[in-house]
């Protein structure tokens, strides 16, 4: 729903003459009533801050399409940096186009979008920041004891939301008819942060739905300007039941679960989700691993991540490519989270078990070069090379005559789904099983190291650090 965060280069027009720079422009979030701080760093020529300072912004509605400008507040400011606030209500969505819809769903197929700021001067000079003014989210959502729910929230503003239950119904003989009932909203407390760090937290309780009247599980949240969708937070229980459900399903392999866009690692393919090395020869991947691999180094090259023997199929490394995985991050804003929540959401996209996501036991990020011949697809399927991955064998530009691919292949299927202690949602079809119940089963690319092939490790970052870093 969220697009890619990271404006990777500025376009900056100087007395009529176009100059471009190739940075990576800072990006913040921020609500309606909620500060950020940018440095003189963040502009094209240092400004010189004061409290007379003007600040404007300017944007496209996204409701009207129109131009349009918004005046900030100055907060604060020092000889380096300035403070502003943003006061302006802008509607990211259209009320009347949700209206009959299951919002969740509309959510979910990405109905409402962050809003990037076109552009944002402080006393003429522009700022080369990737700004957006951002949609409520709900970080943590809990039944409590008594019935109500607690909310642990970021983006949401100033003043106290609306919250409604959202539920189906049949209605002149038409079934599954949406509908929505308020919730009431007490004990709001919203405590001032800049970028983005602003927390919201409230509770609220929910009315009683009427006979015929059906929950979807989800409550809707809106402020002034954005929306979100939310299902409360699942117990143990409860998601060790829809990780076992996923692996059930598992596995099962329809030709209608193929994905027809997976990554095709070519140099020619210029998908921003693939990072590529200077040469278009090596792609760059990432690993959520444990403590194994902790003395590994910046600049090591390594043969051994996957080894070559009968009795270690089972210790194959997998990969996925470093920029869908950090998009899909930006995208949830994982910088801005609590580190649990953050595991849980990745653990689950990745197709990894409860307790990945749950605990600390994934201690580490390694991020590597890897030549696309040193990889396959974990499927029948495991050339790399294109956008899909079939249920028949095929091996194109990958080494056909390494055995390991049908070796691991095979120990794939008959050790993933059983017991369901020690289970895995294995596809089989090239992409992780993504059980978080929120749309698609289709999560990240995923592709396997080969055997004594040379893989440069990039960093090796504990996950806390890692997470925190996202947005840099």
């Amino acid at each position: 729903m969220r697009s890619l965060k990271i404006k990777l280069a500025a376009l900056i027009i100087v007395t009529g003459v176009f100059s471009c720079f190739s940075i990576q422009a800072k990006t913040v979030f921020f609500g309606i009533g909620e500060s950020f701080t940018l440095e003189t760093a963040d502009f094209a020529t240092a400004p010189s801050f004061s409290n007379k300072s003007k600040a404007v912004a300017e944007f496209i509605d996204p409701v009207s399409g129109k131009n349009k400008t918004a005046s900030l507040k100055v907060e604060a400011f020092t000889a380096t940096s300035i403070t502003l606030n943003w006061d302006k209500a802008v509607k990211l969505y259209e009320h009347k186009s949700l209206k009959g819809k299951l919002v969740s769903s509309e959510l979910a197929s990405g109905a409402v979008d962050d809003l990037e700021i076109s552009s944002l001067t402080v006393d003429g000079i522009a700022c080369m920041a990737t700004l957006y003014l951002s949609n409520p989210y709900v970080r943590n959502l809990t039944l409590q004891a008594d019935g109500s729910y607690a909310v642990d929230g970021i983006l949401f503003g100033d003043k106290k939301p609306k919250v409604q239950i959202e539920y189906t119904c049949t209605k002149k003989g038409e079934t599954n008819v949406p509908g929505y009932k308020s919730c009431r909203v007490n004990d709001f407390a919203f405590v001032a942060g800049t970028n983005g760090a602003s927390t919201q937290t409230f509770t609220f309780t929910v009315p009683e739905l009427k006979e015929g009247e059906i929950s979807t599980g989800y409550f809707i949240f809106t402020n002034k300007i954005g929306i979100e969708a939310r299902k409360a937070d699942l117990t143990t229980d409860q998601l060790t039941a829809t990780f076992d459900a996923a692996v059930q399903d598992a596995s099962v392999r329809e030709y209608g679960e193929i994905s027809k866009n997976l990554k095709a690692l070519t140099p020619d393919n210029n998908d921003p989700e693939l990072v590529w090395d200077a040469d278009h020869k090596r792609v760059k991947v990432i690993v959520w691993t444990g403590d194994y691999w902790k003395n590994v180094k910046p600049g090591d090259v390594i043969t051994n991540f996957s080894p070559a023997s009968d009795s270690s199929l089972g210790y194959f490394m997998y990969v996925a490519p470093y920029g869908e995985v950090v998009n899909y991050m930006q995208h949830d804003k994982f910088a801005l989270d609590k580190e649990m929540n953050n595991r849980l959401k990745l653990a689950e996209k990745l197709g990894l078990q409860v307790a990945d996501g749950t605990t600390d036991r994934k201690m580490r990020f390694l991020i590597m070069w890897a030549p696309p011949a040193s990889l396959f697809r974990p499927a029948p399927d495991a050339e790399v090379d294109d956008f899909e991955a079939q249920l028949a064998r095929s091996y194109g530009q990958v080494e056909t005559a390494n055995t390991w691919i049908t070796k691991h292949y095979d120990w794939k299927i008959a050790n993933s789904y059983s017991p369901l202690s020690s289970a895995y949602p294995f596809t089989g079809f090239g992409y992780t099983y993504d059980w978080s119940n929120t749309g698609s089963e289709i999560g990240f690319s995923e592709f396997v190291i080969l055997p004594e092939h040379e893989i440069e490790v990039i960093d090796n970052v504990l996950t806390v650090d890692f997470f925190n870093s996202i947005d840099d």
